[in-house]
């Protein structure tokens, strides 16, 4: 089962982090999307950042992606995003669920005037010599008619976002970066410190930034409360953690029996053939790997190497490809420590990225395919995507593990840094497949590992893959666990 979570706001991260707590990631392959404008965060399953335009738009996204569910927990006034999740939803025929924390309510000493749209709420600014805007970003539109007004009453003009404002400030409005949660002393000193008579405000409730609101009741200042906008209609609607978590914990388990019924019918209804086969996944595993240490030459092999070439020749059903692979003198120790102290995993491509197994890893891999500025390099060079990507690695080579499975020029770039000077991973793992350039390259990287002073593990000749080099890759860190076969 797979979910995609439209996320960027804490409580997005709180999902994922309780269902990583039930261990609910084991089973469901949970993708975490969030805007370019925001961090993004370091989770226990796959995290996309930059949009879906970039990738064909999100129905076209669901489709090849094979989304099953997809949960809507961003912010309570990104109508767009909202309302293209539904849309996109019920043109692949999935079901659309949504999160919001409960809206703010007013207690006694508020002093709230509440609006239903921009314009006219700043309209009503014009009055008050100094405002505290905290609404996150604003359209030039709305900066620029909060210019004009006080050029002409020289009112004071704060504003407040976590992230850097995308329009452009004029020099009379202070900017302030700031991310909650924000506890109340705070927020009255800053009331205090610029003379704030009015705080402007969404009501996007939550706790982590109601501390504005309480600090502005003590203080006896009036707040100008956006009221959230009308959104389109979700399938489910959850303003709990808990309710949120349980629904997909329920909605997995039902999707699971679906599925097990189904194979137990057409199990019934096939009677072409009789054939007696394994059903069980743990005798079925079992059986697969005594059968290859039965099949392949592993003597040469110390415990560790053993278990790699395993999982190559699980991948591609070959025994004898297992006299194809190579390892440099300390490739698996160099590996397995680099991961126990949760290294940075690089990959060539998505496929790499998810086939690595993500309850064995705090946090996920990279991968820099998508990445828009792969893609503005790809612009200015002519180079392959691959290539580019490999670019955007630098900062991250140091004490990393590096898994290419696909693409011959991300090792032949990588292995160019390297010799100029770049920062050496711990580990390489390049097992690029295909006709042009695959054994090229892998060749390469075996001849001169010495000379760079690189540990690596390889996979001679065309064949290779993603599978067979993140298979590698989960082989070590199965070692970690102490799950040898």
């Amino acid at each position: 089962m797979r979910i995609l979570i439209l996320g960027g706001t804490s409580d997005a991260r709180k999902v994922v982090g309780a269902m990583d707590k039930r261990g609910l990631l084991d089973n469901i392959a949970v993708t975490y999307s969030v805007a370019g404008l925001v961090r993004v965060p370091e989770l226990a399953c796959d995290v996309i950042s930059g949009g879906f335009s970039q990738r064909g738009g999100l129905p076209l996204y669901l489709q090849e992606e094979q989304i099953d569910l997809v949960v809507d927990i961003t912010h309570p006034f990104a109508l767009k995003m909202s309302t293209t999740a539904v849309n996109a939803c019920a043109e692949v025929g999935i079901p659309c669920w949504r999160f919001h924390r409960p809206v703010w309510q007013t207690q006694s000493g508020d002093q709230w005037h509440l609006f239903n749209d921009w314009p006219s709420l700043l309209a009503a600014t014009e009055r008050y010599k100094s405002i505290l805007l905290t609404a996150g970003q604003m359209e030039q539109v709305f900066i620029d008619q909060l210019s004009a007004q006080a050029l002409m009453s020289g009112q004071c003009q704060v504003i407040r976002t976590a992230a850097l404002p995308q329009a452009i400030l004029p020099d009379s409005m202070q900017w302030l970066k700031a991310i909650g949660p924000f506890k109340e002393v705070d927020e009255k000193r800053l009331l205090e410190q610029y003379q704030i008579d009015l705080l402007v405000s969404k009501n996007s409730g939550g706790v982590a930034t109601e501390a504005k609101l309480s600090a502005a009741r003590e203080l006896g200042i009036p707040v100008f409360m956006l009221e959230r906008p009308t959104l389109p209609d979700a399938d489910v609607d959850f303003s709990t953690i808990d309710d949120c978590v349980n629904q997909m914990e329920a909605y997995y388990s039902a999707v699971s029996a679906e599925n097990a019924k189904n194979v137990n019918n057409r199990q019934r209804n096939h009677s072409l053939v009789d054939v007696k086969y394994e059903m069980n996944p743990q005798a079925i595993e079992q059986e697969s790997f005594r059968q290859i240490r039965a099949l392949t030459d592993l003597d040469t092999f110390n415990a560790e190497q053993q278990q790699v070439v395993m999982r190559i020749v699980h991948s591609v059903g070959i025994p004898e490809v297992a006299k194809e692979v190579r390892f440099s003198a300390q490739a698996c120790e160099s590996g397995i420590a680099a991961l126990s102290d949760n290294a940075e995993i690089l990959c060539d491509v998505e496929m790499v990225k998810q086939g690595i197994t993500k309850r064995m890893i705090s946090q996920p891999p990279s991968c820099y395919l998508n990445d828009p500025r792969t893609v503005e390099l790809v612009k200015e060079t002519g180079e392959t995507r691959s290539m580019a990507a490999v670019e955007l690695w630098r900062d991250k080579l140091a004490g990393s593990v590096v898994v290419i499975g696909n693409a011959p020029t991300a090792l032949f770039r990588l292995l160019e840094m390297i010799e100029k000077g770049a920062d050496k991973p711990a580990l390489i793992i390049g097992m690029p497949v295909g006709f042009v350039g695959a054994a090229e390259s892998k060749q390469l990287l075996w001849d001169i590992h010495q000379r760079l002073g690189i540990e690596c593990i390889t996979l001679l000749g065309r064949q290779g893959g993603s599978a067979v080099s993140a298979a590698s890759c989960n082989a070590l860190l199965r070692c970690i666990r102490g799950e040898y076969y």
